[in-house]
């Protein structure tokens, strides 16, 4: 039965992640529904509502936009080049966080936020020289390497040749 739970797991998981803010009626009823399976039928009524408040309270995690800094000069250029680039490392980023539990409200959150400080970054195909950085501040747990990770990806995606990270004391951070 632990296997066929966690099978379940997945499949509610692949269901949400495409609902913006689904109810706690909609989780459960998408349980049952995929508990009619073979794959998921050993689960009991008691695994099932666990399960069910395990995704309420990933559901129930917000992310803001934030706040930016810009300097006078500064001349977005994402929108008109967004259409030739092939976001390979977002999407296996994007796919990774829908299989450790995100929200997809926090990850539709997390899309605009990396999007619009990445439009504050210069264009990495201007020709010459050009010299432009960022930093990322918040409160502990509050998605700061999520955000970082993710502009790391849309930033390869977008041409840079090279990003420079400075993260703290700690191994796992810069692992």
């Amino acid at each position: 039965m632990v296997d066929q739970l966690a099978v379940l797991e997945k499949m509610v998981a692949a269901v949400l992640a495409d609902e913006q803010s689904p109810t706690g009626e909609f989780i459960r009823e998408t349980i049952r529904d995929l508990r009619e399976s073979p794959i998921a039928s050993g689960v009991g009524d008691d695994a099932a509502e666990q399960l069910a408040r395990r995704f309420e309270e990933r559901v129930s995690i917000t992310q803001h936009l934030g706040s930016v800094l810009t300097e006078r000069e500064y001349r977005p250029w994402l929108d008109t080049a967004k259409s030739g680039i092939n976001p390979y490392y977002w999407d296996r980023y994007r796919g990774f966080l829908t299989q450790q539990g995100f929200a997809s409200g926090v990850l539709s959150t997390l899309d605009e936020v990396t999007n619009r400080v990445l439009d504050l970054l210069q264009n990495p195909s201007i020709e010459g020289p050009w010299d432009r950085r960022g930093m990322v501040v918040g409160h502990v747990q509050s998605g700061k390497t999520a955000n970082y990770t993710g502009l790391i990806c849309k930033a390869a995606d977008a041409g840079y040749k090279l990003i420079v990270v400075i993260a703290g004391i700690h191994n796992n951070l810069r692992s």
